[in-house]
């Protein structure tokens, strides 16, 4: 595990962020990479299919406390990020399944918690956790995706495509079976 990080900040975003309350997340969100979210997960073979439009991450640990949360009844891998460049594509969670959670790649919501499922992360990577110490968490709803802006910005592999056909429409005189 490391034992020792850097973090960088642009100083021309640092009196934006203080004024709209995000500073204090980004620094923590940061420190999770320098702790090895995301930047030791090849590594560790946490992630599986990197690069793909379906990477996960395989810790036993956020794998079970993922399966709470989606009410599954086995541990299931973990949707990773599979959209944008490569310092957020297979080093954050999925933006499209967890919303504004503190370790997506993306700054979203007014409030991003951390879950149990980045607890855990971390427990799967060798660090003693509190579970205690996560916020109350449950994923968001696709219509609170969708009013965020999180569900427009996917490629046709990742959308469902209907192609509309022309109605058949009956005369007035058809008769339909009861």
């Amino acid at each position: 595990l490391p034992v020792k990080g850097i973090m960088s900040f642009d100083t021309a975003d640092l009196d934006r962020m203080e004024a709209n309350n995000t500073l204090t997340d980004v620094i923590l969100h940061e420190m999770g990479h320098v702790l090895g979210f995301g930047t030791l997960w090849s590594r560790m073979n946490l992630i599986s299919g990197a690069g793909t439009v379906n990477s996960v991450f395989v810790g036993a640990n956020a794998m079970r406390e993922y399966a709470v949360l989606t009410s599954r009844p086995a541990p299931t891998p973990v949707p990773v990020e599979n959209m944008g460049r490569p310092g957020t594509r297979d080093g954050h969670w999925r933006e499209s399944v967890f919303g504004h959670e503190l370790l997506t790649g993306f700054l979203s919501g007014a409030t991003r918690p951390v879950s149990r499922v980045s607890v855990a992360a971390f427990e799967d990577m060798g660090y003693e956790v509190d579970y205690t110490a996560a916020a109350a968490f449950a994923l968001p709803t696709a219509l609170f995706l969708a009013e965020m802006g999180i569900l427009g910005n996917r490629g046709p592999m990742d959308t469902c495509i209907i192609r509309r056909t022309e109605p058949v429409v009956l005369p007035p005189t058809a008769v339909l079976n009861r």
